[in-house]
């Protein structure tokens, strides 16, 4: 259930995911809320709660969920997005809905080795990572390389990126920062975020 905070009683309403989401206008929302139950992301109901009844936003748990609320997920097949990281990254000053979601859209190509983006994120045999450029991202996003170069350098959050290009040869390949997602058990280790601290401006 969509809510406001961690310990909120009650579900977000329509007002404050608008607020939220950065939307100004009713249409807007409505269209959106319209488009994610019809592609079966978000649900509506009411719930009782203080003996009255309230609506209530739900998210589909097969794509969104707390791992303490749905203990049998595999962490090889899922991603950890830090949520307190994510909301700080969403209230900086020129984050755009669309560049969250294009962060999203990042997170299938996540590699469980080290967080570089990769056509085989679940491959258990490192050596046989596929990694993935920019036309490469373009391509599987339906973007043009200049917007996703553009988007890929210029996502910031706490004065770090969001994503480092790494050489690798003759092609530069994609890593995303841990801080924000993350496919392993547990919080990421410093090593595999270190390149971003370095860089942090």
């Amino acid at each position: 259930m969509l809510k406001m905070e961690n310990d909120s009683k009650l579900p977000m309403t329509k007002k404050e995911l608008m607020e939220v989401l950065k939307i100004n206008k009713p249409h807007t929302i409505n269209k959106l809320i319209k488009q994610f139950k019809e592609l079966d992301m978000m649900s509506e109901d009411k719930v009782e709660l203080y003996g009255k009844q309230h609506k209530a936003f739900f998210v589909n748990e097969k794509y969104c969920f707390r791992k303490d609320v749905i203990k049998k997920a595999s962490t090889k097949k899922t991603a950890k997005v830090f949520m307190n990281n994510i909301k700080e990254l969403y209230a900086e000053d020129k984050i755009k809905p669309a560049d969250l979601g294009f962060v999203y859209s990042i997170v299938p190509f996540v590699n469980y080795h080290h967080n570089l983006l990769t056509a085989n994120p679940y491959e258990m045999d490192a050596s046989k990572d596929k990694y993935l450029t920019v036309s490469d991202i373009s391509e599987a996003l339906g973007m043009h390389s200049k917007e996703v170069a553009k988007k890929l350098s210029s996502i910031k959050w706490d004065g770090m990126s969001v994503f480092t290009r790494i050489k690798r040869g003759r092609d530069t390949i994609i890593k995303a920062n841990p801080l924000i997602v993350f496919r392993q058990e547990g919080y990421p280790p410093a090593s595999m975020y270190a390149e971003f601290i370095i860089n942090k401006k």
